[in-house]
């Protein structure tokens, strides 16, 4: 109902107002405003208080105000149908305040009380303007003017009654108990239970008014407002909307209705209920009645457009209005953002849209920009877990997720196949006592050590007792673990993924054979050229023992020179069954700073004789690993001597190390830097392989142990070299915090 209250105008003012309008009706009671009538030969003259001049005073600054009051509504409306129905009644009450304000306040001051008449008259100007500004601009529904009409009679007249009831009432108390009249005292004791009982009351009269005048209107008012309360619900957002329409529609007799949320730079229909010709029209944003709802946000009423402005925005506005067969909009508003326009047609009864209608209607609207929101969230999630479900579901891994109470939230299809355990068994569930103990150590280990861990395997049999019986081959499952944390960095739950790694290793198992029988014939054509050297020297001295027997000194020349070549065939076998047949890693915590620094003790004097200088440079942070201290110390020194070998005319030999993080968890890395003559790029893929040596006396074995060593660590070596700059070799070892298995993943440089 007009006029609206603007947040931009202070209302402080009005319970200024409204006290003094208090006071003065109290005052009224007595003679300090008038003390009584004058007649005179033109009509009666009322004889003024001492409180008259107060009184004028206030009657003044009151009719200022609310002129100015309009006057600031209809400048600061952004809504030009609005400004005209201000302007309209601004004048009517301008010219209507100033003859009334000058007759009946100022003019009797200087005791000419002719024009005294005039002030009830001029409420006709007043009428005069508004009932120009109802019919012309549809101030408000004229129902509404009956309604206020009654409600205000109503109320009038119960205030009054209250009033002059309590006076008497307080008249008698104060008679009884005092012996005498107190009529200030009655007075204020009535206007205190006024103020107590005036918003109660008015309640209770508007409820009464609305039933009385317009029963169905009250009634479509009272199921939109639960409707509203309603959307908070989340629903399907296409049920949502349907939902939208259909109650809006058929509570208020509406033709028809449809709704456009925005998609990207576009709005389009989402929903529609009725008759209407285009029903796949879409709204750019650079649309006049976008751009317009998107900075006014209100609402869009097409016969109001049509009369106020010939304006090309108002114009196309209305154009856009007329396309989709509309003939209001309503705007949809979240967070300050257009999402979606209701439009709808017209009122089957043909009664225009009320101020009350609008007004619900863009309530309506805002609560259903947040159950819209709501059911989009809930889509988006729902999507989101059946798209995580079907993964899942999917997923070659099993994938078992733990939560800060240790209970089991995701166990997905190759998990059950794995365990044998269902979904339906194991969430919810304590994991320690439904998952088998080698998965339950996992997660123990995770959370024992605030860290994920991805680089180890484990051997599982599910039906223990069944493979006790038929001797069934366990599976290899590849252990990946990850932490889940909250906030203040604590552990909300834990991922565990497990990966069937059987069939890989058999065919690993299969083509190490395969390399093995590759390497037996390395090792045979090896074996042939190493071994026939010392052989043909022995096999010299025998063809000659016999003819030279007698000569001792051929005698002891040839013991000396036999047991020598004996000697280094047996030390040839000796490497050689090493590299072939390994002995298990037998791993134990040590720092590897620490056996470095020993080995390179043990080879001081062989490393001062050559001239060459040690150059460490140790990352402090690197913890204590789990190695096979002996397979590390032959990895060193055989590195150690292979530097020395290619430095033998002095040089610097750098030993660095550093610590890493990779996606397979944490790792070190070792490095060992020469100076020396480098190796060719030719011979770079070669310098592993068991028997290639570029070196006289060399066996071409020492770096084909190395590179074994490294690899059952769960390591992985590489070199770099350039010919005349020198060698580096790079030897990449897993961190482990627990000795798990020597069946570690490879580690990947």
């Amino acid at each position: 109902v007009f006029p609206q209250i603007n947040k931009n105008i202070s209302t402080k003012p009005l319970y200024l107002l409204c006290a003094g309008s208090v006071l003065f009706i109290i005052l009224s009671f007595t003679s300090l405003i008038q003390e009584s009538v004058q007649i005179t030969e033109i009509g009666l003259r009322p004889v003024l208080g001492s409180w008259y001049l107060l009184f004028a005073v206030y009657e003044g600054i009151g009719m200022i105000y609310c002129l100015w009051f309009l006057y600031k509504k209809w400048k600061l409306s952004n809504n030009k149908y609005e400004q005209l129905q201000v302007k309209f009644n601004f004048f009517g009450f301008l010219i209507a305040t100033s003859i009334a304000l000058i007759g009946t306040v100022i003019l009797p001051m200087f005791n000419i009380s002719a024009m005294i008449y005039l002030g009830p008259t001029v409420t006709v100007v007043i009428i005069g303007f508004t009932t120009y500004t109802i019919v012309r601009y549809r101030l408000f529904d004229i129902t509404i003017i009956v309604k206020k009409t009654a409600i205000y009679t109503l109320l009038t007249g119960s205030v009054t009654a209250v009033l002059l009831l309590g006076v008497l009432l307080a008249e008698r108390i104060f008679r009884m108990f005092m012996g005498h009249q107190t009529f200030f005292f009655s007075a204020v004791f009535a206007a205190l239970l006024v103020t107590f009982i005036f918003l109660p009351l008015r309640e209770k009269i508007q409820t009464l008014v609305d039933k009385m005048f317009g029963k169905k209107k009250y009634e479509y008012q009272r199921v939109l407002k639960q409707m509203g309360r309603e959307l908070s619900r989340v629903l399907p957002l296409p049920r949502l909307l349907k939902y939208i329409l259909k109650n809006i529609t058929d509570t208020m007799g509406i033709d028809g209705g449809v709704i456009y949320l925005r998609e990207a730079n576009k709005f389009k229909v989402k929903s529609l209920l009725g008759n209407f010709s285009n029903k796949s029209i879409a709204l750019s944003k650079n649309d006049s009645l976008i751009v317009w709802m998107t900075q006014k946000k209100d609402a869009v009423i097409k016969d109001e457009w049509e009369r106020i402005s010939e304006d090309k925005q108002f114009q196309d506005m209305k154009n856009s209005l007329g396309k989709i067969g509309a003939d209001l909009a309503m705007p949809i508003i979240r967070e300050d953002i257009l999402t979606g326009i209701i439009f709808l047609k017209n009122k089957s009864s043909g009664d225009m849209f009320t101020e009350e209608d609008i007004d619900l209607l863009l309530t309506l609207a805002n609560h259903a920009g947040v159950a819209i929101e709501n059911a989009r969230l809930y889509t988006q999630v729902e999507q989101a877990k059946l798209y995580q479900e079907n993964i899942l579901k999917n997923l070659a891994n099993a994938v078992i997720v733990t939560d800060e109470e240790d209970k089991i939230r995701i166990f997905n299809e190759k998990a059950q196949q794995m365990t044998g355990i269902s979904a339906s068994l194991a969430i919810g569930k304590n994991y320690k006592k439904i998952l088998p103990d080698e998965f339950s150590q996992a997660i123990v280990d995770v959370e024992e050590f605030g860290k994920g861990f991805s680089s180890y395997e484990i051997e599982y049999i599910r039906d223990k007792k069944k493979a006790d019986a038929d001797k069934v081959k366990p599976m290899i499952l590849g252990v990946g673990t990850a932490v889940i944390k909250g906030k203040n960095n604590r552990i909300n739950g834990v991922i565990l993924v497990l990966a069937d790694l059987t069939e890989i290793r058999t065919l690993e198992r299969q083509l190490n054979r395969a390399e093995e029988l590759a390497t037996v014939g390395t090792l045979a054509a090896g074996m042939a050229h190493e071994i026939k050297n010392p052989l043909v020297a022995i096999n010299t001295f025998f063809e000659l023992l016999p003819q030279k027997y007698d000569d001792s000194e051929f005698r002891n020349e040839f013991s000396a020179s036999a047991c020598e070549e004996v000697k280094k065939i047996d030390d040839l076998i000796h490497r050689l069954l090493n590299f072939a047949q390994p002995k298990s890693p037998n791993f134990t915590l040590n720092h590897i700073h620490k056996c470095i620094d020993e080995n390179l003790k043990f080879m001081s004097t062989k490393l001062n004789s050559y001239g060459i200088k040690i150059i460490k440079k140790y990352a402090p942070d690197i913890p204590e690993n789990y190695i096979d201290k002996t397979r590390f110390d032959e990895i060193l020194l055989n590195l150690l001597l292979n530097a020395i070998e290619v430095m033998e005319n002095g040089g610097k030999l750098y030993i660095t190390t550093s610590y890493e993080k990779t996606e397979n968890g944490r790792q070190i890395l070792l490095k060992i830097q020469d100076t020396g003559i480098g190796i060719p790029a030719e011979n770079l893929s070669r310098v592993f392989d068991p028997f290639f040596t570029t070196k006289d006396n060399g066996t071409g074995l020492g770096l084909a142990i190395v590179y074994r060593a490294v690899i059952d660590h769960g390591g992985n070596i590489a070199v770099e070299s350039e010919a005349g700059k020198g060698t580096t070799f790079l030897i990449y070892l897993p961190i482990f915090l627990k000795a798990y298995s020597h069946k570690f993943l490879t580690v990947k440089p």
